[in-house]
């Protein structure tokens, strides 16, 4: 089981935003067909209106996808844009290209949940469109999360045509989740093991059940 301290969490965060400083995103290798992305790292402008960074995203997507040898794509500044929102950006548009170069399948984009969120984790499926090509794999990923934490499915965010999540699921007919993480385990020294027991659960059912 890999298990990291709060403060090497940050430092994973603020080594990558140093090492990457002025590029809209990065993107890293893997070896396999799935691709973390890592969209609100960063602050976004969606219409004009400011919304702030999504912290522990970074950390949780670099920890995965390291671990999982899987790709991985990070928002590295804010463009005055929204990826998640945005039809037409750069990282949806290096996201696309990366995923037919590389044969990807499956595409795991991480976000954060607000901390007064009643739940743990919301699996964002469209209604399970964005799932439907393989549901038995979504029904594992929701029985090992329900092992130790609070999951909703489509609330309070559902992961619509507009999202990365479900323009991919719809433009490229792959299989595709939003995962949403209450920042009270990714932001909060004190859940430091519950942000653990999260990253590992991911990473077993993308090992095991994904790419085993």
């Amino acid at each position: 089981m890999n298990r990291f301290s709060f403060n090497q969490t940050r430092k994973i965060r603020k080594q990558l935003l140093q090492v990457n400083c002025g590029k809209d995103h990065i993107y890293i290798k893997g070896n396999n067909n799935v691709i973390i992305s890592v969209p609100h790292g960063v602050s976004q402008t969606r219409l004009g209106k400011h919304k702030v960074a999504e912290l522990g995203t970074i950390p949780m997507g670099i920890i995965v996808a390291d671990n999982t040898n899987s790709h991985l794509i990070v928002k590295t500044k804010n463009n005055f844009d929204d990826a998640n929102f945005d039809k037409d950006c750069f990282y949806r548009e290096d996201l696309k290209q990366i995923i037919k170069d590389n044969n990807i399948k499956y595409l795991i984009d991480f976000h954060g949940l607000a901390r007064w969120r009643s739940m743990d984790v919301n699996l964002g499926t469209h209604l399970e469109n964005n799932v439907a090509i393989n549901k038995p794999l979504f029904d594992k990923l929701c029985d090992r999360l329900n092992q130790n934490f609070v999951v909703e499915i489509d609330k309070p965010f559902m992961a619509s045509y507009t999202t990365i999540s479900g323009y991919f699921s719809k433009e490229l007919s792959m299989w595709t989740i939003q995962i949403e993480i209450n920042s009270g385990i990714t932001n909060d020294p004190k859940n430091i093991e519950k942000f653990n027991l999260l990253a590992n659960t991911l990473i077993d059912w993308i090992n095991n059940d994904i790419v085993a």
